[in-house]
């Protein structure tokens, strides 16, 4: 499937990763796919432990969300 590494607008989470340190979850890692163009892409999740601890307790499989970025990242925040 096409890759992008710049996304922008709505999207998909295909799958994911919540990645844990000694004080619980720090980072969520997201593969998804672009709405508009069916692009894939690979992004984090913005890292409020709310956001995080979501992702945790409920499927994130399929979820929507927008597509931002910060600098050089891309972010995935779900809806």
């Amino acid at each position: 499937a096409p890759f992008t590494e710049t996304p922008s607008g709505e999207g998909v989470i295909e799958t994911y990763t919540i990645m844990h340190g000694k004080g619980g979850p720090e980072l969520g890692l997201v593969i998804g796919r672009e709405k508009a163009s069916g692009k894939r892409f690979i992004a984090n999740t913005p890292g409020d432990v709310a956001t995080l601890m979501d992702l945790q307790e409920k499927e994130g499989l399929g979820r929507p969300g927008a597509i931002s970025r910060d600098g050089a990242r891309n972010i995935f925040t779900p809806s």
